[in-house]
């Protein structure tokens, strides 16, 4: 069986040990993994330029796919710190689909980045949100 690889926020993988010693290289690595897969369902489809939108529980993601290969950067930052390694270029445009949702006086609805607890009844998301706008 083949040793298990870790995805890295470049599109690449890396094996455990590599990863271990260098995290900081995979810090993206879920985003960068849509963006890859999604460039690959695309060349086989017939397609080499797209924009993606990933739609996750807390933020909703973008990034260009030009000529079949996804655009990366080495120009990103996490939080305000700069992080100066290869990665995808991702950006957050919106929270996600299971980001609690609540009204105020100012807007027609608000939401932010967390996730509701697991109950039988958990409070509305932006998703549902949407669709009773």
């Amino acid at each position: 069986m083949p040793a298990p690889l870790v995805m890295q926020s470049s599109g690449g993988v890396i094996e455990l040990e590599v990863a271990a010693r260098g995290a900081a290289a995979c810090v993206l690595s879920g985003p960068a993994g849509g963006v890859v897969g999604a460039a690959y369902v695309a060349k086989a489809s017939g397609y080499q330029n797209l924009l993606t939108f990933d739609m996750g529980g807390t933020s909703s993601d973008v990034a260009t796919i030009l000529n079949g290969e996804a655009l990366t950067t080495t120009e990103a930052a996490i939080a305000g710190v700069p992080i100066k390694l290869p990665m995808v270029d991702v950006h957050t445009v919106s929270a996600g689909g299971g980001s609690i949702a609540w009204v105020d006086a100012g807007a027609p609805y608000v939401s932010a980045p967390t996730r509701p607890a697991p109950t039988p009844a958990p409070p509305p998301t932006a998703w549902a949100a949407r669709i009773l706008r």
